[in-house]
């Protein structure tokens, strides 16, 4: 197995134009190769960098890969690249990064000869309308929260009790044992998985929990803010399939607001790019 990592200093810079010309530059910041002929950890990992003034303050990316081939025309998409929805962002300082994963190169390849696709950008400060606060969302009797702007864009959330999660990962537990007998797992490597998605999958006394009906995409994200619209820190949040876990150590304070964040058409940038000749290491 071949595992190599070439790190960049941003030597590939491709100008992403839009129909809204905005602001933001695409640059490859490290490669990572693994040309084995071994079932697992087979792949090519690129790292990208978005900079410019749209790339700041934004909320969410969503990657669409089009075309990736290196330069004995294999094809290097992998099937399952495609972004389903928003990810969330990370920063180490320098600009929002992304990883794009594709499929092991020829072993003769020594570079990708194109690159290309769109990022999808989430920047909530290009709509007013992508940010909805709701008051007292925690009364809502199992029933959806009611508001306009969620009815507009068919999204559902809906406030679980304990005892009503508690019953959603049973079941996934169980499916999740089931998927594993039937890929022919020894016993011992199921119980492991049952009790690792247990353990994961556990809530808090003072945790959130959310039933969300998304049939459009439209949820970026959630948070929570106190009375006066200061952010409340969490211990993360965690999502399985229509659940999404908000953690908290204490209880929420009285007066506490959801904050949402929805994709709107006015809030979303998307960048086209295309890199060509990505060195190989």
């Amino acid at each position: 197995m071949r595992a190599l990592v070439l790190s960049m200093s941003a030597f590939i810079v491709v100008f992403a134009s839009t129909a809204s010309a905005s602001d933001v530059r695409v640059s490859v910041t490290e490669v990572s190769d693994q040309r084995t002929t071994g079932e697992f950890f087979k792949k090519l990992e690129i790292k990208l960098r978005l900079t410019g003034d749209d790339a700041v303050d934004i909320k969410g990316i969503k990657k669409v890969i089009k075309k990736a081939v290196d330069d004995t025309g294999r094809n290097l998409i992998a099937e399952d690249e495609h972004s389903t929805g928003f990810d969330s962002v990370s920063d180490s300082g320098s600009g929002p990064e992304l990883s794009i994963t594709l499929k092991n190169p020829a072993r003769k390849a020594s570079v990708v000869k194109e690159l290309s696709g769109e990022v999808q950008l989430f920047a909530p400060d290009k709509d007013p309308k992508s940010v909805v606060l709701v008051k007292k969302f925690t009364k809502t009797g199992g029933k959806p929260v009611d508001n306009p702007a969620f009815k507009k864009a068919k999204l559902k959330l809906t406030v679980m009790t304990k005892e009503e999660y508690d019953a959603f990962k049973d079941r996934k537990q169980k499916e999740s044992e089931e998927e594993a007998k039937q890929k022919g797992l020894e016993d011992a490597m199921v119980e492991a998985m049952s009790s690792m998605f247990s353990s994961f999958f556990s809530v808090g006394e003072n945790d959130l929990i959310f039933k969300v009906e998304d049939p459009e995409g439209s949820l970026i994200d959630m948070d929570v803010l106190n009375s006066k619209g200061e952010h409340i820190e969490s211990n993360g949040i965690t999502t399985a399939d229509d659940v999404r876990v908000i953690g908290y150590t204490d209880p929420l304070p009285k007066g506490a607001q959801l904050r949402v964040y929805l994709k709107t058409s006015k809030s979303v940038i998307t960048v086209p790019f295309t890199i060509a000749d990505i060195a190989l290491p």
